[in-house]
C-alpha cells in the first residue's frame, strides 16, 4: 500500500531517468496495479507492522539473499519495519548508497519500555544508513532532539514530502461527474448539509477519538454538519484501538458516516466544506497536500508535518494534539468563519503549486541520488 499510494509514478520517473528499480514490498493485492503502472519489477519479503523478532530475522535473511543476488548500486527505504530490516540487510552486503526517508516516528506516541526499543530501532536504522531523508523540516528538529543520528547524515529533498502532489490529478477540473454523482448518492448529499473528511486509518493515533467527541458536543448547536470517515476501522494492535464508545458513535450515529477505504480521495475533498486531520504523529502527510490541491479548508494538529505545511490562521487552523477542547473551539471558528476558512485554503493551495508539485519533488530527489553517485 504504501508503495502504491506513497510513492505513485516516483519508480517510473526514476525508470525514465535511467534507473533500473527493483521494488519490495510484503504480498498485498496492489502489486499488480504497481507492477503495470510502474515499469517495475517486484519482490515480496513478508514484512510484519508488529514488532516480530523470528519474522523479522526471517526477512532479514531474506533480503540479504535478494541483495546478494541483485548487486544493487542503492538501496531506498520507506516506513519503520522496512528500514530498520532494509537498511541492516543493505549494510551487511556492502551496498554503497543506503538511504533510508523518515515519514513518522512510532516512539513518539508509545511509553515505557517499548518507547525505548523504537528509540533503538530508530538508531539502529539510521546507524545502517548513508543518509537519513526525513520528508519535513519538524521531522528533522526531532531526530536532532532525541539524538538518533549525526547532522551530517540528514538531508531534507526540497522542501519536504517523499513524493509531492501529482496537481493533474488533485485538481476540481479533472473530476469526472459520473464518480462525483456515485459519492453524492453514496452519502445521501443535501445542499442544506455542511461536511467534515476525516480521511486514514480509524486508529487511536490518528486521532478520531478526540475528533468524535468533539463532533458529538457540537452536533446539537450545529445539526446541519455530518462527519465523513474514509478508511479502514482497525483493530489490529490493542495499543491501536480506539474506545468501544467512540466505535458506536460511529457504526450508530446517523450523523457520522463510515465509508471505508476509498481510492476516490479527491472527490471527498471536493464535497467536503472542512478536512479534519487530528493525528498524534506524522511525517508530512498527504492529505494535507491533497486538500491543499483540492482547494479544501483544513483544520489539524499541531504536531511535526502538520505545522511544515499549515500556519494557523493563514494556511488553515491548528489545534493541540490530543486536546479535544482546543479541536472544538477552532471547529466553532471554523463553522463561524467559512468565509476566512475558504481564504486560508488558497493560501494554502498557492504553497502546493510553487514548492510540493510532484514533478518537482521527485526531480529533486533524482538530483540527490546523482549527486550521491557522482561522489
Amino acid at each position: 500500500m504504501s508503495l502504491n499510494i506513497l510513492l505513485t509514478n516516483q519508480m517510473r520517473f526514476m525508470e525514465k531517468k535511467g534507473f533500473e528499480v527493483l521494488a519490495v514490498s510484503s504480498k498485498g493485492p496492489e502489486i499488480d496495479k504497481i507492477v503495470k503502472r510502474e515499469g517495475v519489477r517486484y519482490f515480496t519479503v513478508p514484512f510484519s507492522r508488529k514488532i516480530s523478532p523470528i519474522t523479522d530475522f526471517y526477512c532479514l535473511l531474506k533480503l540479504i539473499f535478494l541483495i546478494l543476488k541483485k548487486k544493487p548500486d542503492m538501496v531506498h527505504t520507506h516506513t519503520p519495519k522496512a528500514g530498520l530490516i532494509g537498511m541492516l540487510a543493505s549494510k551487511i552486503c556492502g551496498v554503497k548508497y543506503r538511504f533510508h526517508t523518515v515519514a513518522g516516528l512510532p516512539f513518539m506516541t508509545s511509553k515505557g519500555l517499548k518507547r525505548k526499543l523504537l528509540i533503538l530501532i530508530e538508531k539502529l536504522t539510521y546507524w545502517s544508513s548513508n543518509y537519513v531523508l526525513p520528508n519535513s523540516e519538524s521531522m528533522r528538529g526531532v531526530i536532532l532532539e532525541y539524538k538518533l543520528v549525526d547532522t551530517n547524515k540528514i538531508k531534507i529533498i526540497g522542501f519536504g514530502s517523499s513524493n509531492g502532489i501529482d496537481l493533474d490529478e488533485f485538481n476540481p477540473q479533472a473530476l469526472k461527474s459520473k464518480i462525483t454523482n456515485k459519492i453524492l448518492n453514496k452519502i445521501n448529499h443535501s445542499k442544506d448539509k455542511k461536511y467534515l473528511l476525516f480521511v486514514g486509518r480509524v486508529v487511536k493515533d490518528k486521532g478520531v477519538t478526540e475528533l468524535v467527541d468533539a463532533f458529538i458536543n457540537l452536533e446539537k448547536r450545529f445539526e446541519n454538519y455530518t462527519l465523513l470517515i474514509v478508511g479502514p476501522i482497525e483493530n489490529i494492535r490493542k495499543e491501536e484501538g480506539i474506545p468501544l464508545h467512540i466505535l458506536d458513535e460511529i457504526e450508530n450515529n446517523p450523523r457520522i458516516m463510515a465509508l471505508g477505504w476509498s481510492d476516490d480521495v479527491k472527490y471527498y475533498l471536493d464535497i467536503a466544506d472542512f478536512l479534519i486531520h487530528p493525528s498524534y504523529r506524522e511525517g508530512f502527510p498527504n492529505v494535507l497536500l491533497q486538500a491543499g490541491a483540492m482547494g479544501c479548508p483544513i483544520i489539524c494538529s499541531d504536531i511535526p508535518g502538520n505545522i511544515d505545511m499549515v500556519e494557523h490562521k493563514i494556511t488553515g487552523l491548528l489545534f493541540k494534539s490530543e486536546d479535544t477542547r482546543d479541536l472544538q473551539n477552532k471547529l466553532e471558528f471554523a463553522f463561524h468563519n467559512r468565509d476566512k476558512m475558504i481564504i486560508y485554503a488558497n493560501n494554502f493551495l498557492d504553497i502546493v503549486k510553487k514548492k510540493f508539485n510532484r514533478e518537482t519533488v521527485q526531480q529533486e530527489l533524482y538530483n540527490f541520488y546523482i549527486q550521491k553517485l557522482n561522489e
